[in-house]
């Protein structure tokens, strides 16, 4: 069974989000989130300018699988579909329900035509991977019993689960192909993005020390007692502040130190080398001893070294100007109709 990589997928193709969760529960929760974040799709000139349909009242599940809101090259789009696709559906922005019809028509028409187009190169999905997920749902649901209750619920058969099934991954692998694959981020859109922001690619100065602690406190001398366990340290411990015993006057800790926040220390640690103990160090809120042990300057990254990261970032917003123009081009070669409101009807037969 293939690993859903994107789920941008499942925000243009919502099969059901019952497609994700044959795959595991937490995709189908991302999916959903990511479902709900999509920003709402443009209206497609000349497609959804039309008056958006409004659903009839009173009308049952049987009849909305019957009734056509509209026909991708012929092949029919039903209220049933349309309905279940508006009730996912939760634009960014502001939109009214003949908007939010509209933009699930949409998609639902872009969804077919993507699966037409899997058909006409040929994909088809191997049994076992159909099995596989159909075996994932069950677990998920929480086993053959939870899985009848599901069927029975839905009103549906494992016909149809295994038809769903089956579209869905079959749209993935369309997915992959048509807009995964083809798009790519150039190397010189990469490099003027690296330019343009050189000055955010840069690695802070670290500095990490073991640093021991303490506190002023009215009943101790912070000063004095550092001075006592910095002897301890050199002449009992072996330069090593990790074996002072603790008796809660004083703590041994690993921090990383700022200049801005830590400036007593961070110029203490700037004289020291790698293992280095420094002296006693008086601050406002004690006494502290630090050994070095990790120091990088501030390092201004090169372009090799986050071109990687950069291509990630760059890769989302090229996949979704693919999209449109796949969109754009299955769409310019299909034959869309739109059913008007007044027309809808169950079919007959």
């Amino acid at each position: 069974m293939p690993e859903i990589r994107n789920l941008t997928l499942f925000r243009f193709f919502p099969v059901l989000l019952l497609a994700a969760m044959l795959f595991s529960p937490a995709l189908a929760a991302g999916a959903e989130e990511a479902a709900q974040k999509e920003k709402a799709a443009e209206p497609r000139k000349g497609l959804e300018q039309e008056k958006a349909p409004e659903a009839p009242k009173g009308i049952t599940r049987e009849e909305a699988e019957k009734i056509v809101v509209a026909r991708v090259n012929g092949t029919p789009v039903t209220l049933a579909s349309l309905l279940q696709v508006m009730n996912r559906f939760t634009p960014r922005e502001p939109a009214t329900a003949a908007e939010v019809r509209e933009q699930a028509l949409s998609r639902l028409i872009f969804q077919e035509l993507a699966y037409q187009e899997s058909r006409s190169e040929g994909i088809s999905v191997e049994k076992d991977k159909i099995d596989n997920s159909i075996a994932n749902l069950k677990t998920n649901l929480g086993g053959e019993e939870q899985y009848a209750a599901f069927l029975a619920r839905e009103g549906i058969k494992e016909s149809d689960i295994r038809g769903r099934v089956e579209r869905s991954l079959a749209l993935e692998i369309i997915y992959n192909r048509e807009v995964v694959e083809k798009a790519s981020v150039p190397e010189a859109e990469l490099r003027e993005e690296y330019e343009k922001n050189k000055s955010s690619f840069v690695q802070k100065e670290k500095i990490r020390a073991t640093d021991v602690f303490v506190r002023s406190d009215k009943e101790q001398d912070p000063p004095h007692k550092a001075k006592k366990l910095l002897a301890e340290i050199k002449d009992v411990h072996g330069g090593d502040p990790w074996k002072l015993l603790l008796d809660g006057t004083f703590l041994v800790r690993d921090y990383r130190m700022t200049k801005e926040r830590d400036k007593e220390l961070y110029e203490a640690a700037k004289e020291l080398k790698k293992g280095e103990l420094s002296g006693v160090i008086t601050t406002r809120d004690g006494a502290h001893i630090i050994r070095l042990e990790e120091y990088a300057p501030e390092e201004q990254l090169t372009f090799e070294k986050v071109k990687d990261s950069l291509e990630r970032r760059l890769r989302s917003a090229a996949q979704q100007k693919r999209m449109k123009e796949w969109e754009e081009e299955l769409k310019k070669k299909a034959v869309i109709e739109i059913v008007p409101a007044k027309e809808w009807k169950p079919a007959q037969g």
